[in-house]
Order: structure tokens, then sequence, then C-alpha cells
């Protein structure tokens, strides 16, 4: 019984998990280090639990670094440290985080002006843009927007 597990729904809603060998076997018979790691990652996960709130994006910086050498024999991908100034209501937060995403950083700037949402928790910041990327950054102070 040690294998990959999958999850599937018969007609009558029985749900039984699938060994990779295709065995079925109950769910109730699934070992408890699985049950014990999913419960981990919904406790990890209702932390998140809040909901979101509207702000607009004010400005974005970026910082290209880590280019490498222009004459390598292999090239390197560049990292971008990216710091979005965001106005909610009534406080101005700084989310800054690190990508090498070239798309995330254009999804960004193209959000100058925009209506997103924020989810704050602690020293963390959730960032939905208007395009739908989400963003897990870290707050920081405001001298770095």
């Amino acid at each position: 019984m040690h294998g990959i597990y999958r999850t599937e729904i018969h007609d009558d809603r029985r749900y039984t998990a699938v060994e990779r060998s295709g065995s079925a076997m109950p769910l109730r018979n699934i070992p408890s280090k699985v049950l014990v790691a999913i419960t981990v990652g919904v406790a990890y996960c209702s932390c998140w639990g809040q909901s979101y709130q509207p702000a607009k994006v004010l400005s974005v910086r970026q910082v290209r670094h880590g280019a490498g050498f222009p004459i390598s024999r292999y090239p390197t991908t560049p990292q971008y440290t990216i710091a979005l100034s965001l106005d909610a209501g009534d406080k101005d937060y700084c989310a800054v985080y690190d990508t090498p995403v070239l798309d995330e950083v254009h999804d960004s700037t193209a959000a100058i002006g925009q209506k997103a949402q924020v989810m704050i928790d602690k020293k963390k910041i959730l960032v939905l843009l208007p395009n739908g990327r989400k963003i897990h950054a870290n707050l920081a102070n405001s001298g770095q927007c």
C-alpha cells in the first residue's frame, strides 16, 4: 500500500483512494502521516482566511540584478526586485518581492493607477493584481518604495 494516491468519486458518492497500481481502497485506510500532512496544510492556509480589501497601485519600482557577465558561455537569468506602493484606504503599504519571471514584472508595472485587492497578515501581504495574478510579498518600510 505504498504508492501515490488519488481520490475518485463514484456514482453513489463513495470516496475512495486509488493507489497508482489501480487497486481501490477505502479512504479510512490512508496512512496517518498523509492525514497529518493534509491537516497541517489546511491549518497553514487558514491564516489567509481574511478577506481582500481594495487598494490602488500607486507606483512600482523594479531593480534588475544578477545579470551575470556579458561574455559568458552559459546565460544567467536576471532577478528582479519589485517594490509596490499601495494605497489601501487610510493606510499606505510597501510590498517587496523578488522574481525571475518577466511576466510578473510587466503585470506589476501595468497595474500602476489601477485597483488591486490586498490581504495583509502580519508581515506578509498577498496582492491580487487586476489581471488576476497573485503576488506573495513582504511588507517593507515606505523608504524602500
